[in-house]
């Protein structure tokens, strides 16, 4: 990497205002480790830029495979859970049809039904409680052969 230790330090900061990383304990005095915290994504309205929509589209695709990613690691692990988290994890798909109108609006009521517990605005969360991954996705479905569902 090119960059100084002093600019990685200033980006990170700048970073950690926002609450997208954070200081970790160090193993000696030395050290100054820092970890991402997972926080959430909402892209908002994509782009009609088609450089700014390339960067969310590029980004949305990450998302999403990383949202693949930590639901196989939870179903191969899902043993290793006391039962009550076991029955309180949910997988759940459904095949709606709305109009935009009406998809907005489960939208925004999950968002302002989940915002009071993200990890890193919630305040008091109570000792018990562990980090959980939650994710809404809803959009037109889009068939094997490229064409919308009708």
């Amino acid at each position: 990497m090119d960059s100084t230790a002093s600019n990685c330090s200033w980006h990170l900061r700048q970073l950690a205002q926002w609450g997208l990383v954070e200081r970790v304990e160090a193993a000696d005095g030395r050290e100054r480790p820092w970890r991402a915290t997972p926080v959430g994504l909402d892209f908002g309205e994509f782009a009609t830029d088609p450089g700014v929509q390339t960067a969310q589209l590029a980004a949305a695709g990450a998302w999403i495979a990383e949202d693949g990613v930590l639901g196989q690691r939870f179903l191969d692990t899902i043993g290793s859970f006391d039962r009550e988290w076991q029955e309180a994890s949910a997988i759940n798909t459904y095949a709606l049809r709305v109009t935009p109108a009406e998809l907005a609006a489960p939208t925004e009521a999950i968002d302002a039904l989940v915002r009071p517990y993200v990890a890193t605005i919630r305040t008091e969360a109570p000792e018990e409680a562990r980090p959980v991954h939650a994710s809404w996705r809803a959009y037109p479905r889009v068939e094997a052969n490229g064409q919308p569902s009708e």
